[in-house]
């Protein structure tokens, strides 16, 4: 009687495909894993950045604005790169309050600004908006 002693070309062929079948499913484990880091990793540098832009682009309209009667400004920041494109334009142009003793009209020099930013970064856009107050 004949002794066989290894294996048959079908269960290398099963043993294969199993070890392939495992190898593919890893990998598109870690590829989901890394797409999902990196989403991650710029949705935190985009929340850390905007306050910071928040302050240049106040910086920016009130500078832009100062003693002048100005109804629209639009600027771009661009903090660690992440573009913020901005468009503010004025809801209110009042005077100082008057007082009731008080024989002189003010001029108008306080305005309130609402600004419209955009932010792009990583192929994506987010948008927003709050008010600045100048004077």
């Amino acid at each position: 009687m004949k002794s066989n002693k290894g294996f048959t070309l079908i269960e290398v062929l099963i043993a294969a495909i199993i070890l392939f079948s495992a190898l593919a499913l890893i990998s598109d484990i870690f590829k989901s894993a890394m797409l999902s880091s990196n989403k991650t990793v710029a949705s935190a540098k985009y929340n850390q950045v905007t306050p910071s832009a928040i302050t240049a682009i106040k910086t920016n309209l009130r500078t832009a604005v100062k003693a002048k009667n100005i109804t629209a400004v639009e600027g771009n920041v661009i903090l660690f790169d992440i573009d913020y494109q901005w468009q503010a334009n004025r809801i209110v142009f009042n005077s100082q309050p008057v007082g009731e003793f008080d024989d002189f009209a003010q001029r108008n020099r306080f305005s309130i600004y609402k600004v419209d930013v955009t932010a792009k970064f990583d192929n994506r856009e987010r948008q927003f908006s709050f008010e600045v107050a100048t004077w």
